[in-house]
């Protein structure tokens, strides 16, 4: 393969072969990619004001269920009292099956 400073041997993404190309033509294709890059930091940059706007819904919906949970934890409280009350009786009936 003849090379001279006009031209250089850029790899193809699709095949992985090398192929010659003028500097003008890489310089293109550099601009080519640059510009195809920016297309996705702009999408991203959107998708983020989105997630951004929707972070708002979400931080309140958060404090509804923290709001909601005191009132389950106060219905826990009795629960445990319950169980507390169960295990007190289930002590005496284990005493009488050793018998």
């Amino acid at each position: 393969m003849v090379r001279n400073r006009f031209t250089r041997t850029v790899e193809d993404e699709n095949f992985g072969t090398g192929i010659m190309v003028s500097r003008r033509q890489e310089s293109e294709i550099i601009c080519a990619e640059r510009d195809s890059l920016m297309k996705d930091v702009v999408i991203l940059h959107l998708s983020y004001q989105a997630l951004a706007k929707t972070r708002n819904p979400l931080a309140k919906t958060r404090n509804a269920l923290a709001q909601t949970n005191y009132p389950l934890a106060l219905t826990y409280i009795p629960l445990a009292k319950t169980s507390n009350a169960l295990a007190k009786t289930r002590s005496p009936l284990v005493s009488t099956h050793k018998l």
